[in-house]
């Protein structure tokens, strides 16, 4: 199988798994994974009338972001079906070709994942800043340049201890699976492609012969076809509450 041939049988696999939704804003319609939560992202659009109309500024800000959410989701879930489908077929230790098809869609798993909330953090804070101006510097690219999901929770623990936004970025820069994945992140987009280290046992089948198991990978994590997907998992349920938040935000202050 060419590497053409088999990226078409992903992405086929990937549409016919993906148990669609339909995901709409702004000017533009993608078609989206079932476990993005559409039913939060949808609702947030009923505050973008008065928050567009009103703070014009930092709507601008708003929608670039929450565009980029939804792409970035789509792109993550790709990544992960992808990796995973290779996993399965050819093993731990595949050959070359495989392996570096294994090794991209890790690195765009990670980093797509991580933009995820990263984006809806940018939202976050730029709903803030309309808010409480004074609290959320924003009008300089220097500004911007520090928005960060720390940079903001930090902000929100000040201005807004309880808000149901400031408890979803708590929660978020809490979890020992957030600082795994930024870790991870860093690794591949800053310094390598980490190597596996093998324990494993050896199958062979229809599709061909391969290390089947899991590998010591980077930051002391397993890697094994459940690597990406059990991480979609969580990054599913953290956005869903972070958008949440941002409603309640826009619904009480906004």
């Amino acid at each position: 199988m060419t590497m053409m041939s088999l990226w078409r049988r992903v992405q086929s696999l990937g549409l016919r798994q993906l148990q669609v939704t339909k995901g709409s804003y702004s000017n533009h319609a993608i078609t989206l994974p079932h476990d993005f939560p559409a039913a939060s992202y949808q609702a947030f659009r009923s505050t973008g009338s008065s928050v567009s109309a009103n703070y014009p500024n930092e709507w601008a800000e708003i929608s670039a972001g929450w565009n980029a959410l939804s792409f970035r989701f789509r792109a993550c879930a790709e990544h992960e079906y992808a990796f995973t489908y290779s996993v399965k077929k050819f093993g731990i230790a595949p050959p070359p070709e495989q392996r570096f098809i294994q090794e991209r869609e890790i690195f765009g798993f990670f980093v797509t994942g991580l933009s995820v909330i990263e984006c809806v953090c940018y939202v976050a804070y730029f709903l803030g800043g309309a808010a409480r101006p004074a609290s959320f510097p924003n009008t300089s690219a220097k500004d911007r340049k520090w928005i960060t999901p720390a940079s903001a929770h930090s902000i929100f623990s000040n201005a807004f201890p309880n808000d149901k936004i400031t408890l979803a970025l708590d929660n978020i820069l809490q979890s020992s699976t957030y600082k795994e994945w930024r870790t991870i992140r860093n690794i591949l987009a800053h310094r390598s492609a980490p190597p596996r280290g093998f324990s494993v046992s050896i199958s062979v089948g229809a599709t061909g012969s391969g290390l089947a198991g899991s590998a010591d990978w980077a930051s002391n994590v397993q890697l094994d076809d459940t690597l990406c997907s059990s991480r979609r998992a969580w990054l599913s349920g953290e956005v869903k509450n972070l958008i949440d938040g941002c409603s309640d935000f826009a619904s009480q202050y906004l």
